[in-house]
């Protein structure tokens, strides 16, 4: 899986300047902005959201990410980083953002960084390499994975830690000149499970799988002769009554565009400003709208008034939902999906 997101974090830093959505962009950024003022969302978390938003598949990962803060000293970057002990992560990056810089040639190159604590000799200096590197325009980005380190930091039980680090080309120990002069941003990202993304096992799977596949069978033919049964019992007066029915709403699927601003989420959710989750209603008069055979015989129990509440319409299919989170517990900025946000099937239960 870490593998697969560095090819996509590559992708969405190649695609830079391809993004279509540029208010959206910016719209994250005065968002967050203004949500912290001391707290800024890397490049890469917006490309990210931008890239997996349009996803309908179930992203097994959610992105957390704080600033650091930088300074310079001496040829290299000494850097106060919060430690955030109780996270359980899977992995941990630096993100790294240099701006004012105008080489085309340093995305072609291999870029390394010798990091070790401050006021610390329990942690020894450690060379990283860089994952991935990409230019736009006087902006370069750097990702580096320190999960390793990141992890020894949290056994020195701290809440907050320095350390710096030396950039370097790959086998050349001399402090860089290329990014003197450089504005620097830096933030560590935590990569963690996305508890919202379920996986059953593979048994389990394939025997709902069995299972709904020998219902559909069933529906197919068993159930339209039980359908007919049933209607031989029903009384001309359910008859006469159902004539008009068919001039109603249906159980069916509608458009329900819900605005995080009139919720008051717009405090923890920065993107994006609405959603049209759906909505199923409407009336369930016909039994193939019926996904069970239990909510049929309710169905047909409820027309007979046998006390038996009616069936309702309810979603029974769902896409999932990304957003870009502001956790103001944690002072993190995250993007989490949601497997069930979005309503996709009805049907009445």
């Amino acid at each position: 899986m870490c593998r697969k997101l560095f090819f996509v974090f590559l992708l969405t830093l190649l695609g830079f300047s391809c993004w279509g959505s540029h208010d959206t962009y910016a719209e994250i950024k005065e968002k967050v902005k203004a949500l912290c003022a001391h707290q800024t969302i890397p490049n890469a978390l917006i490309r990210f959201y931008l890239e997996w938003f349009q996803s309908n598949s179930c992203v097994p990962e959610a992105l957390k990410s704080y600033e650091v803060q930088v300074r310079r000293k001496q040829g290299r970057y000494v850097m106060t980083s919060r430690i955030v002990c109780k996270s359980a992560f899977i992995k941990a990056e630096l993100w790294i953002e240099l701006y004012g810089i105008f080489k085309k040639k340093i995305n072609k190159r291999k870029y390394f960084i010798d990091i070790r604590p401050v006021d610390s000799s329990k942690i020894n200096s450690t060379s990283l390499q860089c994952g991935a590197t990409v230019t736009n325009g006087n902006v370069t980005e750097l990702s580096f994975d320190m999960t390793t380190f990141y992890t020894s930091l949290k056994k020195l039980n701290r809440k907050v830690q320095k350390f710096s680090i030396h950039l370097r080309h790959r086998k050349k120990r001399r402090v860089l000149t290329e990014f003197r002069g450089a504005t620097v941003k830096a933030f560590v990202v935590l990569h963690k499970k996305n508890e919202f993304c379920t996986k059953v096992p593979s048994k389990f799977r394939t025997h709902e799988m069995r299972q709904s596949v020998e219902f559909q069978h069933q529906t197919a033919s068993e159930l339209s002769k039980l359908n007919g049964e049933m209607q031989m019992g029903v009384s001309g007066r359910v008859k006469r009554d159902a004539k008009h029915l068919f001039n109603q709403d249906f159980c069916s699927l509608k458009n329900f565009n819900v605005s995080f601003e009139k919720l008051n989420f717009d405090k923890w959710i920065i993107a994006p400003v609405t959603v049209d989750i759906k909505l199923c209603s409407g009336k369930c008069f016909k039994p193939k709208d019926h996904v069970t055979t239990h909510s049929i015989f309710r169905w047909y129990m409820s027309f007979e008034n046998l006390k038996t509440k009616p069936t309702c319409c309810v979603p029974t299919k769902y896409a999932p939902q990304m957003l870009v989170q502001y956790d103001e517990k944690d002072d993190m900025i995250s993007i989490v999906q949601y497997s069930d946000m979005i309503a996709t099937q009805c049907g009445c239960h």
